[in-house]
């Protein structure tokens, strides 16, 4: 993209997914700061969710750049929001995201204090 297509306003993201090996993944498969911007993390482990211990080792391997929820089912609460405060962005899978929460849940969550959608960005619609 960058060398055939000479773009230079690219985003990177490496996105991982959040397996029982999260800890040891996030090192063996980074391919190194240099290749991305923002890290993220998908969460289809609904069991664990959005752990404390998920969110410490994407902090970590996040080295002080931005870290996202990648792809999800089960969107986070505001109230998760609120306590995991380095999270910049999420985004729900497709026909997951309406599968696995209630209509009441997304509206929440969208509406939450803590959530910037795109209707509260001037100049970005």
């Amino acid at each position: 993209m960058t060398n055939q297509k000479k773009l230079d306003n690219l985003i990177w993201v490496w996105d991982i997914q959040d397996f029982q090996t999260l800890g040891t993944d996030v090192l063996v498969y980074n391919p190194g700061d240099k290749y991305w911007d923002v890290a993220a993390l998908d969460v289809y482990d609904d069991k664990s969710g959005y752990s404390e211990e998920k969110y410490k080792i994407m902090t970590g391997a996040a080295n002080g750049k931005p870290f996202a929820i990648g792809e999800c089912q089960k969107l986070p609460t505001p109230e998760k929001l609120l306590e995991q405060r380095g999270w910049t962005f999420f985004m729900g899978w497709s026909e997951l995201e309406f599968k696995e929460n209630s209509n009441e849940q997304i509206k929440a969550l969208h509406n939450s204090q803590n959530v910037v959608t795109l209707d509260k960005m001037p100049g970005w619609k």
